[in-house]
């Protein structure tokens, strides 16, 4: 129970912190296009910080407030870091803060987090973990929708040698705070990762 309770907290800190990520954006991006596209999300993810809210343990042993903190200080240093969309050094692109705002989603967040969900997933005991499972799906295939469309939008800015610079150097500086953790997000530890189907 502590570890689901572990998990299920840190991802409750994490969606309701892309919620803000996303948010401050909608206001000062000086794309239209890129406003719309943070709106969306951001509610989606507030949605999904309350799916996660509501899967919190509530006992004599655990406090749900207490239980919805970042996962690692690397993780914390990397939003801190996608929310300011601010490059190290390499130029931020043809669009401004977009590309790099897209770089930290498409490249890092959102592939992150469908990692970590995936995973753990795979490791949920059905009948035990229902909610919890339904939770993860319903979750799972938003984050995957919108790290396609992330990426998509990204790929449409990427048109000059300097824009991969600016892509690379900064996706390079977010993966740096968070490698340790291995897949995902909030430490589910190295665990080789099944294809779902395996060809005869």
């Amino acid at each position: 129970m502590a570890e689901s309770a572990r998990l299920i907290g840190a991802y409750c800190w994490l969606e309701r912190r892309a919620f803000q990520i996303y948010g401050s954006w909608v206001t000062n991006d000086p794309l239209p296009r890129a406003r719309v596209f943070y709106d969306v999300q951001s509610r989606q993810h507030a949605w999904h910080s309350e799916l996660w809210d509501r899967r919190l343990p509530h006992s004599d042993s655990f406090d749900p407030g207490e239980l919805a903190i970042p996962p690692s200080l690397g993780v914390d240093q990397m939003l801190n870091l996608v929310a300011g969309g601010e490059g190290s050094g390499s130029g931020s692109g043809g669009s401004g803060g977009t590309l790099l705002r897209l770089v930290g989603i498409a490249r890092v967040l959102l592939p992150r987090l469908v990692a970590g969900y995936t995973i753990h997933l795979r490791r949920v005991v059905p009948i035990a973990d229902a909610p919890t499972e339904r939770a993860l799906r319903l979750i799972l295939n938003d984050e995957i929708e919108a790290w396609h469309d992330a990426e998509l939008y990204l790929q449409e800015l990427v048109r000059r040698p300097s824009d991969v610079a600016a892509v690379t150097a900064h996706q390079q500086a977010l993966e740096g705070l968070v490698a340790e953790e291995g897949p995902g997000l909030v430490g589910l530890g190295a665990m080789p990762v099944e294809p779902p189907f395996v060809a005869d």
